[in-house]
């Protein structure tokens, strides 16, 4: 299988970035980068011959010679950035009148301690002086020897020395500053610490309003608070980095510290969603590459802010509610990331492409989702839809000229001699039933199309659900649901009915044309709910694709999005493992929407013998729920099929514990490695009927056999059902499960309860 193209991804990062360009001191370097790292910097280091093509900093720290200090200074320090050159035992630029940035004079580098002139340098590149050169040169100061006199000392007078009491008034002066400094500093931490407090919670408020607006996909809103909040972090931002370097005591407790981790976090998050703000526009207007990469670089964001964010505690910050959200987020950031490239593909390009669009009602299920009682030719460019022009089936169908004899069951149970488009998906692989759609298409109204899409009623309600009721203007005002929108299209498709009739269609399209309104529309528009539910039915299988590009059908069938039916193996790396299979397939012949009132369960039992011979035993549960002939409800006439390994030994069928003749039952190969038994199951309504199929698997499960996988394929359209398996093995077989927890007490039992939303593989592996 052709890999998928991956997705080029652009770092891109709102934190400040410093570069620090030096020859020899090491030991300030890697000080002086520990220091910036930990305010939320990115620190890279260089030599003074290294050459940075196009780079830029915000912030750059020079300690080597002033020529190419010139160089760095115009060519990486972004506009309004910091430079500052460190002149350290040289007196080059002594009486230099054209000096373009700030410079610390340091003098002999020895004499200084390390911390202590790392300190010095963070103070002078963020001081507001507007002191060109600071001179901060340290030397050896050499104390003068004391002149001896040649004098006899004068005789002591019984009064205070004068140099007593100026010792007295020295060390009372040095107490009142001492003092003074104190209430400084203390007023200073007091009043810039209150002001930082105030902001955070100012911003605090700011990303509340960010948070609600993004959720609800209010995008404008959404927009003009990340601007406010961004504005906010920048100049909280300033105020924390002139506390961190002027309060130098408090700047290694845990509360700055975890403050200083929080605004940097805050700040890129910040900074990725306004580019995915701007994105979506972008994506309005078919930028979709990159709208796809600032896409990942917010998730990238989240995700590296939510492991910053575990790490940190500070008292005035809800760290659970806050990682709650940002995993909500990330989870349909990474839905609106895993279906992009496939979307792209196919509705982003710059050629035209069309597709053929398959209304297939699942109320009347069929093998790949439903009845085709209408399609659309749906024609795309660079997102944009171009035309959509839906169309009744049957005035397709009855352009066909030719026979062509339709598969045995349709031929067998409905008395129909020949094939047409609305019986085109008879086949359970949807890739196998759209080439066959396409070919009908083109014998029937000689359009050729680049694609095949089937959808279903469970994803129209899906949209409905998003977009909320829709007034069909068109159709005396109806309001349209996701929970009537069912019966309002039997209704226009059934009420007053006469051949040649157009109501159908033209409320399908009077739908099609709102609904494309509705969600097209930015300020109704909420992106990352619609992405979740297209992920969500694309997974379910109420949204098949498939694409005539290799390429492209490839990425489709890797995605599982492509609805085939698959070979029998096991998956992943493993060893000595065993595949089982399991497809049900039911199609709907009454003629009727019965499956709008069928509900239905399934059980899976298997047991291993002491031979390792695995028996499996499938019930399906069935009820029919339609009272009388309600809404053409009527019998659900079910020709249901079980598709199991060739290999398999069929054991037979029983309807209520009676066990069925083999006569009535069809078997068929399928795809080299299956075999189809297929059977007409009739439940009239207000029936149940629970009708059990066996087959066995010889030799299967024995000592040499590692592992063992079960797949369960879901039919698409099919209605989510529970499905419960329960595993029985013998005494000398000890196997764990992989991917599920067995609910079952015991070594030897197995028992799992889920559902039939999506495909499902149990795994098993020996202890």
């Amino acid at each position: 299988m052709i890999k998928r193209k991956s997705i080029e991804t652009i770092e891109e990062t709102a934190s400040l970035k410093a570069l620090i360009v030096a020859d020899k001191h090491q030991e300030l370097i890697i000080h002086l980068s520990k220091v910036l790292t930990t305010r939320g910097c990115l620190v890279k280091t260089a030599n003074h011959a290294d050459i940075l093509h196009g780079e830029k900093f915000d912030y750059i720290f020079f300690l080597t010679d002033y020529t190419s200090a010139v160089n760095f200074f115009h060519k990486n320090l972004v506009s309004k950035g910091k430079f500052l050159f460190i002149e350290a035992d040289t007196v080059e630029i002594i009486n230099r009148v054209d000096i373009p940035f700030r410079i610390l004079r340091i003098g002999n580098s020895g004499l200084w301690n390390t911390k202590e002139l790392a300190d010095k340098i963070l103070k002078t590149i963020f001081s507001t002086s507007n002191a060109q050169i600071v001179d901060s040169r340290k030397g050896h100061l050499i104390n003068p020897s004391p002149i001896r006199s040649i004098h006899k000392p004068a005789i002591k007078k019984p009064v205070i020395p004068a140099s007593q009491i100026a010792v007295v008034t020295k060390k009372k002066t040095w107490k009142y500053k001492i003092i003074i400094l104190i209430f400084i500093f203390t007023a200073s931490v007091l009043l810039s610490g209150g002001y930082i407090l105030w902001s955070i919670f100012s911003l605090k408020n700011s990303l509340l309003e960010v948070r609600k607006h993004f959720t609800a996909s209010n995008w404008n809103e959404a927009g003009n608070d990340l601007i406010i909040a961004q504005n906010k972090i920048n100049g909280l931002k300033k105020a924390y980095d002139i506390f961190w370097t002027l309060f130098i005591p408090l700047r290694d407790t845990q509360l700055i510290k975890d403050t200083g981790v929080l605004l940097a976090v805050t700040n890129n998050l910040l900074s990725s969603g306004n580019n995915f703000f701007i994105s979506y526009r972008e994506a309005r207007n078919n930028q979709i590459i990159e709208s796809e990469r600032k896409i990942v670089t917010l998730s990238s964001s989240v995700d590296d802010a939510k492991k910053r964010i575990e790490q940190i505690s500070l008292p005035f910050f809800s760290k659970i509610e806050t990682l709650r959200f940002l995993t909500s987020i990330q989870d349909r950031l990474g839905k609106t990331i895993d279906i992009l490239p496939v979307f792209r593909q196919m509705f982003f390009e710059k050629q035209v492409k069309t597709y053929l669009v398959l209304f297939q009602n699942n109320m009347e299920l069929r093998p790949t989702g439903g009845f085709i009682g209408s399609f659309a030719l749906l024609t795309v460019q660079e997102g944009k839809i171009l035309e959509l022009k839906i169309m009744d089936v049957y005035t397709a169908d009855g352009q066909l000229k030719g026979h062509i004899d339709p598969p045995l069951p349709i031929r067998k149970y409905l008395s129909q001699p020949n094939f047409f488009l609305r019986d085109s998906n008879f086949d359970p692989d949807f890739g196998k039933s759209a080439a066959l759609a396409l070919w009908f298409i083109q014998k029937e109204l000689g359009t050729t199309v680049d694609g095949v899409i089937g959808t279903n009623l469970f994803f129209v309600q899906e949209l409905l659900r998003l977009t909320g009721p829709l007034n069909i203007s068109d159709f005396n005002n109806e309001t349209v649901t996701s929970d009537n929108f069912f019966f309002k299209a039997q209704f226009y498709a059934q009420n007053d009915f006469f051949p040649g009739s157009t109501q159908k269609k033209d409320f399908l399209n009077s739908v099609s044309n709102v609904l494309q309104l509705k969600l097209t529309n930015p300020a109704d528009l909420p992106l990352l709910d619609l992405v979740t539910s297209v992920k969500r039915s694309l997974d379910e299988k109420n949204l098949l694709f498939w694409s005539s590009e290799p390429s492209v059908q490839n990425l489709i069938e890797e995605k599982g999005w492509g609805g085939r039916i698959v070979a029998i193996e096991c998956v992943g790396e493993v060893k000595n493992c065993k595949a089982d299979y399991l497809a049900i397939s039911e199609a709907n012949l009454g003629v009727n929407k019965a499956n709008y009132f069928i509900t239905k369960s399934v059980a899976i039992g298997k047991e291993v013998d002491g031979n390792g011979n695995l028996k499996t035993t499938v019930t399906l549960s069935y009820e029919n729920r339609n009272i009388g002939d309600i809404f053409s409800g009527g019998p659900y006439v079910n020709y249901l099929r079980f598709f199991l390994p060739t290999i398999a030994i069929f054991d037979g069928l029983t309807l209520n514990n009676a066990v069925i003749p083999p006569s009535e039952i069809d078997t068929e190969l399928y795809g080299g490695d299956k075999t189809s038994y297929g059977y007409l199951l009739r439940i009239a309504p207000e029936n149940i009927a629970s009708i059990k199929m066996s087959y066995t698997l010889p030799s299967f499960l024995t000592a040499e056999i590692f592992s063992y996988q079960f797949l369960f394929q879901k039919q698409p359209g099919d209605k989510i059902s529970p499905l419960v398996l329960s595993v029985i093995l013998p005494e000398e077989l000890k196997m764990q499960p992989l991917n599920f927890r067995s609910t079952a007490e015991g070594d030897n039992e197995l028992f799992f309860t889920t559902d039939t939303s999506v495909d499902r593989i149990f795994a098993l592996e020996k202890k």
